[in-house]
């Protein structure tokens, strides 16, 4: 579980779109079905096949300090940061170093790009151009003295920064953090999603056959928070943020696999993390468990005792390499597994490995042999990895073994055309074969099918 001074929580909501110029009026709106799509007054759409446009109404946008220094966009991050901080119940930073801004765009001051170009060419208009001025513009109204900075990641600008904001917060470079996004309806975005034939002439709405989209306008920023820094104010908590992940299939400039391939990529990525951490939270009691019972298999002369605490270590010993092979799975995906060699009896590992499985092969009345055709005792290998193989396959023919069934074990060696002594070792077990159709499939995750024993094969 998260540490309590690593935990994010959103703790304040602000907004303003085409459908209101708060959460509660956007809100109202939305659960009562009212569009904020209409033909647009700020552009001339003369000739063109689309004129629609979702923008914001606001009288009030330019009621601060230094407005006339802020791009559209950054208007509208301000209104709704302000909004949000109210939410929170959080005032002026007053420079506070842990108080930090981050908020996405896509277009940035487009407002003021089409300013620049089509009224003259004015200094003033080009430091509101970028991206990078909009969490400045927000900063400086609040006297936010941390992190400040914005992500320019199109579409998933918002989204990441409430990421990023969480990240700092977990690294604890960052008590509170306002997040999102903004972006304004002007002419370069309109301009070039027109000539893309991306819009809709009819305008799109969710969940219909819509033949493109409807460019709008707004801004939305929550507060993030950690959890403790919460808590000693008394703040109410809307949700906690779990986690986050990126991905990038490079399939198209603009959108993902249809298959979602590089999302699920993603997702596993974050769940191997996730089950790593778990692993190495294992690891620690289990080692201590370990330790006395093996002490006390070798001090025990009782053998009826010494058995039940040999199946104690042996499951101890079992759970350990799960957990180890948690672990590694980490390293191989980072490429940072590495194979330690050393000499050792082969015979004598096998016979150490297959004990790990006698009670359990003999409560189910399971019959085991062993074929050993070995040109040398000892081998230069990786023990370690060597037990993890077959350890599985072991395990797994345990498993899938019917009762009273047949388990047996061959290990070889032989000289391949280099000249090196190689080692083969296959398990072979009694019960339902793979189909031949599914031969292909073994290696999928999670693939469980039911035989006629009424027990489950799963895929390696």
């Amino acid at each position: 579980m998260t540490e309590n001074n690593n935990r994010a929580v959103i703790t304040g909501l602000g907004m303003i779109c085409a459908i209101g110029n708060s959460v509660d009026e956007a809100w109202n709106n939305a659960i009562n079905s009212v569009s904020g799509i209409h033909k647009t007054t700020t552009l001339d759409t003369t000739d063109c096949y689309a004129d629609l446009a979702a923008e914001v109404k606001c009288d009030t946008l330019g009621d601060f300090e230094g407005s006339e220094d802020a791009d559209r966009s950054a208007q509208l991050c301000i209104k709704a940061a302000g909004e949000a901080m109210k939410d929170a119940g959080l005032d002026d930073f007053a420079g506070d170093p842990k108080a930090s801004v981050i908020i996405g765009s896509c277009v940035g001051g487009a407002v003021s790009i089409s300013d620049y170009y089509e009224h003259g060419k004015k200094a003033s208009d080009v430091t509101k151009m970028p991206i990078s001025s909009i969490a400045p513009q927000v900063a400086g109204q609040c006297h936010a003295g941390g992190v400040v900075t914005n992500i320019a990641n199109a579409c998933a600008a918002g989204t990441i920064s409430i990421a990023y904001a969480c990240e700092l917060i977990r690294a604890g470079k960052a008590d509170v953090v306002l997040a999102g996004g903004s972006d304004t309806f002007a002419a370069v975005p309109y301009a070039g999603f027109l000539s893309l034939h991306a819009l809709d002439a009819d305008g799109c709405s969710p969940f219909n056959r819509c033949t493109g989209i409807t460019l709008g306008e707004g801004s939305g920023v929550v507060v993030v928070e950690s959890y403790e820094h919460a808590k000693a104010r008394n703040a109410k908590m809307y949700c906690e943020v779990l986690g986050a992940g990126v991905s990038s299939d490079a399939h198209h400039i603009t959108a993902p696999r249809p298959d979602g391939e590089g999302q699920m990529e993603a997702i596993n990525k974050e769940k191997l993390s996730y089950f790593t951490n778990l692993a190495h939270e294992f690891k620690t009691p289990l080692t201590l468990i370990q330790g006395p019972a093996s002490q006390l298999v070798r001090q025990t002369t009782d053998p009826k005792e010494k058995e039940d605490l040999q199946i104690i270590n042996r499951n101890a010993q079992y759970l350990l390499s799960l957990v180890n092979q948690l672990i590694d799975l980490r390293k191989i995906d980072t490429q940072n597994l590495t194979l330690n060699y050393s000499q050792f009896n082969f015979s004598k590992f096998l016979n150490t490995t297959i004990t790990d499985f006698s009670n359990l092969m003999k409560e189910r009345n399971i019959s085991f042999e062993k074929i050993y055709r070995l040109k040398s005792d000892h081998i230069y290998s990786d023990k370690e990895n060597l037990h993890k193989i077959l350890f599985n396959l072991l395990s797994n023919a345990i498993k899938h073994t019917p009762d009273k069934g047949k388990i047996t074990l061959h290990a070889n060696q032989f000289i391949d055309k280099s000249n090196k002594l190689m080692q083969f070792i296959s398990v072979t077990n009694s019960g339902s074969i793979i189909a031949p159709d599914e031969i292909d499939k073994i290696f999928n995750r999670f693939l469980f099918k039911q035989h006629i024993f009424n027990q489950y094969r799963l895929a390696i």
